[in-house]
């Protein structure tokens, strides 16, 4: 080979590789306060429920301004999610500290439920009719999949 094809395959060897390495990186969870992935699905969600210019702004900034109130409630769910598993998970498990702990965990839920429902009565108001029943179509089929993977998979038995 002479040296100008050299010179094109290892160019197009850089450009492969440093695409595949990009790309690869851009799928993984960002540790900013709004991961790559969440952006992703709202993205598509946007797509699929026709969303306008406005109603996705108005949808951004609704987001942002409950941000800090979302943060910690999902902050502490993480946490009291981390403290129930390393009970679960220590060697001389308490049964009255894993309950404890696991009503903790309860309560962290109900509260970040509570914001949540919150934020979908005001996100509904955003969308139309049809976008809010297109909406609650999507979710009871993924929801049906999931039901039916896990009717399956106790059918078949976990398999390992």
């Amino acid at each position: 080979m002479n040296k100008k094809r050299w010179i094109l395959v290892i160019a197009i060897i850089v450009v492969a590789v440093g695409g595949f390495g990009l790309v690869s990186y851009a799928g993984r969870h960002f540790p900013g306060p709004m991961g790559l992935g969440p952006m992703y699905r709202l993205n598509l969600l946007s797509e699929e429920l026709g969303f306008t210019d406005d109603q996705r702004a108005a949808l951004k900034n609704l987001f942002k301004e409950h941000r800090k109130d979302i943060q910690p409630l999902a902050e502490t769910m993480m946490a009291r999610k981390r403290a129930l598993l390393e009970l679960v998970l220590a060697g001389n498990s308490d049964p009255d500290a894993i309950r404890k702990a696991s009503a903790d965990l309860g309560n962290a839920i109900a509260d970040a439920a509570v914001e949540a429902s919150s934020l979908a009565r005001q996100a509904q108001a955003i969308l139309t009719p049809d976008q809010w029943k297109k909406f609650q179509d999507m979710r009871q089929s993924r929801q049906r999949s999931f039901d039916a993977a896990l009717r399956e998979w106790r059918e078949k038995g976990p398999g390992f």
